[in-house]
């Protein structure tokens, strides 16, 4: 059966069959009979490790070395799954690849050992890009690279882009006897970025970019290494994983009360009901009182279950939106506070835009430095932190540059321009008189004679 997606794009762990599986668990109130996270494996100490290089642009990353490895075609029951979920064949060792990343959403990646060796050794790093570097991909292509992007370096020499796809030349061959196993997880941000400057929307790539949690990186290798023994290696040996995990004690608790929850869902549930809801979706749930605390499991504190709102949401699904029933809003409607300074500032905008034949501009407040000189002091200039050009370095410290400009942009287009601005200007000096709104106008009656005027409103 084919599932939708696009409304879980925001749920990575829903991302991979066992997933699914135990989110339909959950809510059909039914056991997970299999759980590949949970598989093990037999490493062989006596095994040459590889070398990977820690650093801070991964979250986790592991390497193992495998050998007594067949390249043949995958048995019957990986080609039917894999083909009946759109993915192509090509062998037994990309064939698990795939398989695990849909089984359970972790990407991973194989290497031909031998041709690492032949640069040098085994020394895998995560770095990034030399501007303009280059080198094919499996995909046929060999993209100009940016700074932003991340590699994968052996030796210091390019093999794969980080998360995205693998090197041509480092990719396991039908004569491939022993290879390297990369399982990682890298910031999302950094993996949407190199999508965005190579083009490349891989399976993988897009499993990245939802933020997958770093603690899966292991138990994939295990669960890898027993799916090739399964499928066409049964003699392989594999070295115990080196690497690094960043976070491994990474938790989210979360804080509210029952109040909460039954005041944003609209209905009364009792302290039963929300442990057993929260329970099923894998929650630890604490209380102290009418207060509970909430440990977010794992796979779900990426980017997903933070906040309190977001627990009514798990709440609220489980149950069934559909029991709630449907009830007016009710609201304390009060008078609101006059605001004198919006009154001014509508009065002034209606004289000149009704009775004088005005028209209201809006200009942004960037602008250069020589423009802060024209109607005030420089040195109270407020400088913008990112970087940006020259003529929008500073914040305007009055509106008259912005108004002067707008009547050279129409002295060609109209015999007469006039315009007004309502609009803030700011000074480098202590609050609250750092920033002050201003109410100025200009009118031209042709290219050699205008009136200027300013007048503050207020702040």
């Amino acid at each position: 059966f084919d599932i939708d997606n696009k409304s879980i794009t925001h749920r990575p762990d829903l991302w991979s069959h066992f997933g699914f599986a135990r989110e339909l668990a959950s809510q059909l109130r039914l056991p997970v009979v299999f759980n590949p996270f949970e598989s093990l494996w037999n490493f062989d100490l006596s095994a040459e490790l590889p070398r990977v290089l820690e650093n801070q642009n991964a979250h986790s990353y592991y390497a193992s070395s495998i050998c007594e490895i067949s390249v043949i075609p995958s048995k019957r029951k990986f080609q039917s799954r894999l083909q009946k979920c759109g993915i192509r064949v090509i062998n037994n060792i990309v064939d698990v690849s795939n398989y695990v990343m849909l089984e359970m959403g972790q990407p991973t990646h194989f290497f031909d050992k031998k041709f690492l060796e032949s640069q040098g050794g085994v020394s895998l790093e995560v770095s990034y890009a030399k501007k303009g570097e280059s080198f094919a991909l499996l995909d046929e292509t060999s993209p100009s690279l940016e700074e932003e992007i991340l590699l994968i370096r052996n030796q210091g020499k390019p093999v794969a882009v980080a998360g995205v796809m693998g090197g041509k030349e480092s990719a396991v061959q039908n004569t491939t006897t022993e290879i390297v196993m990369e399982s990682a997880v890298f910031a999302r941000e950094k993996i949407r970025k190199s999508i965005r400057s190579t083009g490349i929307r891989s399976d993988s790539s897009v499993r990245y970019e939802k933020g997958l949690e770093a603690t899966t990186t292991l138990p994939v290798i295990r669960r890898a290494l027993n799916l090739l023994k399964e499928n066409g290696c049964p003699s392989l040996k594999a070295s115990e994983p080196v690497g690094f995990l960043h976070t491994p004690h990474k938790e989210v608790r979360i804080h509210t009360d029952i109040h909460f929850i039954n005041t944003k869902l609209g209905i009364t549930l009792s302290q039963g009901d929300i442990t057993d809801i929260l329970e099923r979706l894998h929650f630890v749930v604490s209380w102290k009182g009418d207060r509970l605390e909430v440990l977010v499991p794992k796979f779900r504190h990426n980017y997903d279950v933070t906040i309190p709102e977001d627990l009514v949401e798990e709440i609220g699904r489980t149950r069934g939106y559909d029991t709630i029933q449907v009830a007016p809003l009710l609201a304390e409607v009060k008078t609101p506070i006059r605001n004198l300074s919006r009154e001014l500032e509508k009065k002034c905008k209606v004289f000149f835009a009704g009775n004088l034949g005005y028209h209201e501009v809006f200009n942004y407040s960037f602008q250069s430095p020589r423009e802060n000189e024209l109607d005030g002091d420089p040195k109270f200039s407020v400088k913008i932190k990112n970087e940006m050009p020259e003529e929008q370095s500073v914040l305007r410290n009055s509106l008259l540059p912005s108004l002067l400009k707008n009547v050279r942009t129409n002295q060609d287009r109209f015999s007469e321009v006039k315009i007004f601005e309502f609009g803030r200007a700011y000074f480098n000096i202590p609050e609250p008189d750092n920033e002050k709104k201003f109410f100025s106008f200009a009118i031209s009656f042709d290219r050699k004679k205008f009136r200027i005027g300013s007048k503050t409103s207020g702040r």
